[in-house]
């Protein structure tokens, strides 16, 4: 890194249907590809680019965090819309930051903050069929909120994790985690942040599930939300969730839930953090930044889940 050099926190927001997730592959086009790209031809250089969290095909993002250096001197409040000129309409910078060397988007990570959207109504809507995952009859929004709750704190979640072992441990600690029903989907505030403004109904169409950690396994934010869904219908009671977690055993999870419903919304980092020397990392829970695909993991063909 030469005298010039300088670190770019980048926010980036986008729509996941027509990627391979965000790393780069050797048979699909990715969101990683792509914006590296863009930095390509709108600073001449060749930036290696680290995100908080790898997400998987067809995953949305409104908080993704990326970081790389750059010897451009472009401002960073220029920075953004500049780049964003090389950039598709599904790819959206939000915000661009300096921050000290050595800040790395996926291990000074803190805390990572996930929501799965269904959308249960009798009728499904054209327009929800990449961002929601559509179910006819009616979900127990409260039951599914018990359920989630008794699974905040420190546990092995191996039982929530497809292909264990593929980590080198599978405890996380849930801060918190709820299921909501809401009338509307907002995803984006007026002026860029994630919007807090769905409204609570309680005959709302949508249900959001939210969840932040230190650190997800390979699936295991999806095999949650393919959990819920048979104890939103009573098919399990809602102590059926955290049994299955006791237990440690995957076979007796739910499926795992289609990607499209899984949205990157925010990602935590401890102020000090950004200004940590190089080298100097914090202890985090080693997910591979990715709490969805195996670093090997390609394109799905179409016929995959």
């Amino acid at each position: 890194m030469n005298n010039l050099s300088r670190t770019l926190k980048l926010t980036i927001a986008y729509d996941g249907t027509a990627y391979c997730g965000w790393q780069t592959q050797p048979n699909g086009v990715s969101i990683q590809s792509t914006l590296m790209q863009a930095i390509q031809e709108f600073t001449a250089e060749t930036p290696v680019l680290y995100a908080a969290g790898r997400t998987d095909a067809g995953v949305h993002a409104v908080g993704q965090v990326v970081s790389f250096s750059t010897t451009s001197p472009v401002p960073a409040a220029n920075f953004r819309p500049a780049l964003q000129r090389f950039l598709p309409d599904d790819i959206v910078i939000r915000q661009v930051e300096d921050v000290q060397p050595g800040f790395h988007a996926q291990f000074h990570a803190r805390l990572k903050t996930y929501r799965y959207l269904f959308h249960n109504a009798p009728v499904w809507s054209p327009f929800y069929r990449q961002y929601a995952l559509w179910h006819r009859t009616r979900l127990d929004e409260q039951a599914m909120d018990f359920a989630i709750r008794q699974i905040v704190g420190t546990f092995d979640f191996r039982s929530l994790e497809t292909q264990w072992p593929n980590r080198k441990t599978s405890v996380r600690t849930v801060i918190k985690a709820s299921v909501q029903r809401i009338r509307n989907w907002n995803l984006l505030g007026e002026n860029g942040p994630p919007s807090e403004e769905c409204q609570l109904d309680p005959e709302g169409e949508f249900l959001c599930m939210e969840i932040t950690a230190n650190g997800f396994l390979y699936n295991m934010v999806r095999t949650i939300a393919g959990t819920l869904i048979h104890i939103g219908r009573g098919k399990w009671g809602p102590e059926k969730l955290r049994e299955i977690v006791d237990l440690q055993d995957r076979r007796r999870a739910g499926e795992t839930a289609p990607a499209h419903g899984l949205y990157l919304w925010h990602v935590d980092y401890a102020p000090a953090t950004q200004s940590l020397p190089t080298g100097d990392l914090p202890p985090a829970a080693d997910d591979g930044g990715d709490p969805l695909a195996p670093p090997d993991a390609g394109c799905p063909s179409a016929s995959a889940s």
